[in-house]
């Protein structure tokens, strides 16, 4: 009702000689009334809003042929940052072969801690037997058996093979 009472006024104002009373007359009921005034102010209501439109995709540029992609953030390293060297790791194990009544190798040095295994490759049976404390002492083994030792004691080992000491003799030398 306000808007249009507002558009005779404004057209009285510019159109000289024209009044309200020249309009023609013409009565609204109070329901049509309502519905122009609900229509304008849905009208101001929609203009009023502003239409939220959907961020665009962030594309992440592709490296090209001859570039290198950039480092992802955990492999960004700060200059002050020093990384300590890996020492290549020592093998903690180690295998000695028993085969034509010889043990392959003959002389072994290894870290402490370190699994030695004998595996008997003979037909006839051996072992590996030191009589200094701390060193091999296995069982007689049969072909394709094995015994396996942990070098926790610093020091030279020398060893035989029980039935075989004459000849068939071996070392083991562990260091810290």
């Amino acid at each position: 009702m306000k808007f249009f009472l507002a558009l005779v006024l404004s057209l009285s104002l510019v159109v000289p000689g024209a009044s309200f009373a020249a309009a023609p007359k013409k009565q609204m009921k109070k329901q049509e009334v309502k519905k122009m005034i609900k229509k304008e102010t849905l009208k101001k209501e929609v203009m009023k809003k502003e239409v939220k439109k959907p961020e665009p995709k962030k594309e992440i540029p592709l490296p090209k042929k001859d570039e290198k992609p950039a480092p992802k953030a955990a492999e960004v390293k700060s200059p002050e940052t020093k990384v300590p060297e890996k020492k290549p790791e020592m093998k903690k194990e180690e295998a000695v072969t028993i085969k034509n009544f010889a043990f392959s190798p003959v002389d072994l040095t290894v870290k402490k801690g370190t699994v030695v295994t004998w595996t008997n490759e003979d037909s006839a049976r051996h072992n590996a037997h030191s009589s200094k404390e701390g060193g091999p002492n296995g069982p007689l083994l049969g072909q394709g058996e094995k015994y396996s030792f942990t070098a926790n004691t610093v020091g030279t080992f020398d060893y035989v093979c029980d039935p075989h000491a004459g000849f068939m003799t071996g070392k083991l030398t562990v260091t810290e």
